[in-house]
């Protein structure tokens, strides 16, 4: 469990290693004695250039055990940020970044693409290559890229450091060594 100071704003945030698509963020809630911890806080996603691109708000976290959102296609980000709205401790046990694992931002290269060559012989009709063939497949395997990322917050307490929170452990229970306070 992650656990701040008592400050305005307080803020929690993971740094993945290079920009890729995220399709959810699941954020685990502290169930011991705080679970209000995440209430009236924004989950955000960040580019490379520090830019917002997305956002999703939690109300009232009370005995709310996670909070699960989903992002559209080609939502890609560099950086995920919880952070209160208010005055008051922000607490939470896990964040997972879910992403597909051929989903990183492609680069900017200067070497031409290969175009599939198309047979003209009268009984073979044209057949897309297999690479340019977008993949449909709803179970296509989701990896938490969070816990390969650096965490941070705004300040922390009570031995609450912020790598609690990536450290693929939901325990809610401060106690049990997995929760982060600022």
């Amino acid at each position: 469990v992650s656990y701040t100071c008592n400050m305005f704003q307080p803020w929690w945030k993971v740094e993945l290693s290079f920009e890729i698509e995220i399709s959810q963020i699941i954020i685990w809630n502290r169930m011991d004695c705080c679970s209000f911890g995440l209430s009236n806080s924004d989950v955000i996603i960040f580019d490379n250039g520090n830019n917002e691109v997305a956002s999703r708000y939690i109300d009232d976290s009370n005995h709310v055990e996670k909070f699960k959102f989903e992002f559209a296609d080609g939502t890609f980000g560099s950086t995920v940020m919880v952070k209160l709205r208010g005055t008051e401790v922000l607490s939470l046990a896990e964040v997972e970044v879910l992403s597909y694992s051929d989903s990183a931002r492609p680069s900017i290269s200067s070497i031409p693409t290969i175009q599939p060559s198309i047979s003209h012989h009268p009984s073979i009709s044209p057949q897309p290559s297999i690479s340019s063939i977008p993949s449909m497949n709803p179970t296509r395997p989701v990896f938490n890229v969070a816990t390969s990322g650096t965490a941070t917050q705004s300040c922390s307490q009570r031995m609450g450091t912020a790598s609690r929170a990536i450290d693929d452990n939901r325990d809610g229970n401060f106690d049990n060594g997995s929760v982060t306070a600022t």
